[in-house]
């Protein structure tokens, strides 16, 4: 730098030297190395949260079969316990004739 009538003026050389190429090649191939790593790394996220979707969406499906299942079972033991209700009620009805004819005939 030289100084005129107390003003500095900057002078920039119009050279580059191996230690500018050096410095930018490393700053460029470290950029890379850190982009890649993070695309690997996003890649890794979105892969395991497919997965998981997609197991949750198994996970709740077979919990619908096995609800759906249940259900059926359910039903089908409630419309045997009116058959069985039913078979109750006549019976009660054949004691409750027959006492009466038994009595009646006494």
């Amino acid at each position: 730098m030289t100084q005129g009538r107390g003003v500095e003026h900057w002078h920039v050389k119009k050279e580059v030297t191996w230690g500018h190429i050096m410095t930018t090649v490393g700053v460029l191939v470290a950029g890379m190395m850190v982009f890649g790593e993070m695309d690997s790394r996003i890649t890794v996220v979105e892969v395991t949260q497919e997965f998981a979707q997609a197991e949750q969406a198994k996970t709740v499906e077979s919990q619908n079969k096995r609800i759906d299942a249940s259900q059926q079972a359910l039903e089908k033991q409630i419309d045997g316990l009116g058959d069985d209700i039913k078979d109750v009620l006549i019976k009660i009805d054949k004691l409750i004739e027959r006492e009466l004819n038994g009595n009646g005939n006494h």
